[in-house]
């Protein structure tokens, strides 16, 4: 890498939590110098902490979710986020039918998901 000429471009296999990016791989991409850094994910976002897996994070720690509430804020839609929490504090009020719940934070992605 040109320090100040060029860009680096980065592939990341799974973005969780975002931390080990943020913390360890940017920094040390940032300290080459480039005009910019552009970072590619190469799977599906991870939406969701997945209770069976491991070490998930909580749904506010996982970077998608963090880049969907940002987006929303830059575009002014933070009503979607109170709707959503008021569907949510509902949800858990209803009694479960048959088995199912409904996961009303699917609607934070929807402006985001082709």
């Amino acid at each position: 890498v040109r320090r100040g000429q060029d860009a680096i471009v980065a592939l990341d296999d799974s973005i969780v939590r975002g931390n080990t990016l943020k913390n360890a791989i940017l920094r040390t991409l940032d300290k080459m110098g480039p005009t910019q850094i552009v970072v590619v994910s190469s799977c599906p976002q991870i939406r969701y902490p997945d209770v069976y897996g491991i070490d998930m994070a909580k749904l506010g720690d996982l970077a998608a979710f963090k880049a969907a509430i940002g987006l929303m804020k830059d575009r002014g839609m933070e009503h979607i986020l109170d709707e959503v929490y008021k569907m949510c504090r509902e949800e858990l009020k209803a009694q479960l039918k048959a088995g199912h719940i409904v996961n009303h934070v699917q609607r934070i992605y929807e402006p985001f998901t082709p």
